[in-house]
């Protein structure tokens, strides 16, 4: 009968080994676009820190790397990341050659027109006809915009914008919510005009990953760790809610 015993434990630790090594293949490399307050080198963003909670609370283990947005998307072309943040599965915004799977929203980024100071909030993206309109090199910004024949003028960040329409070398620049806020305070100026309840595209700020076994183990585990931070009132400390 101990004989008997010592098999049947040692049968369901060889059974049981499989499943563990499941559980702990959700661990993947994410690829960030570099976003100050949200994803940050520091750890310190608002999205970092809810990647971190919600891993916490789960089986995931992301492996994140701090880049430009043209970095996050190669890298997650190429395969050398697993995942991408943020991103989603809107075709509007993405059209890679393989399929995708995204996480829960941490939020709903808003993309607005912005004009000088003192001048008239614009929301119509067909009045930037003819007009130098500064974008932040590497972002999407969904086909009605990158589709629309406008003068696009990269640079490599919001802040290099707001230098650059102050300066009048660009006419308006787009720029993300709530991106965009964080570049207004860290430069110490106030919001310049926008029209806020008139977003010319919104998009879904998910962790998106290939639509593979690990890609698909990665976001169940993120969305199991993310509900649980949202259920205990985690989620709406680190966003200030």
């Amino acid at each position: 009968m101990l004989v008997s015993n010592r098999l049947l434990a040692c049968a369901l630790i060889v059974f049981a080994a499989p499943f563990a090594s499941i559980a702990q293949s959700a661990d993947a490399d994410l690829s960030v676009m570099e976003i100050g307050g949200l994803y940050q080198k520091d750890g310190k963003g608002l999205y970092d820190q809810v990647v971190s909670a919600a891993s916490a609370k789960s089986e995931v283990s992301f492996k994140i790397q701090h880049v430009p947005p043209k970095r996050a998307f190669a890298n997650f072309e190429t395969g050398k990341s697993l995942c991408m943040a943020p991103a989603n599965t809107n075709p509007d915004f993405y059209n890679f050659s393989f399929k995708t799977v995204q996480s829960a929203s941490m939020t709903e980024a808003k993309v607005y027109i912005f004009t000088k100071a003192g001048s008239s909030p614009v929301s119509d993206v067909t009045a930037l006809k003819g007009m130098k309109v500064g974008v932040r090199q590497g972002m999407p910004y969904g086909n009605n915009i990158e589709n629309s024949g406008l003068s696009l003028v990269a640079a490599s960040s919001i802040e290099t914008n707001i230098k650059k329409l102050n300066a009048g070398r660009i006419d308006v620049f787009l720029a993300y919510w709530p991106d965009v806020y964080a570049a207004f305070d860290a430069m110490g100026v106030d919001p310049l005009p926008h029209s806020a309840d008139q977003p010319v595209a919104v998009h879904n700020d998910s962790i998106l990953c290939r639509d593979t076994p690990e890609g698909r183990a990665a976001v169940e585990a993120f969305d199991k760790g993310y509900k649980a931070i949202e259920g205990d009132g985690t989620l709406a400390k680190i966003m200030g809610e």
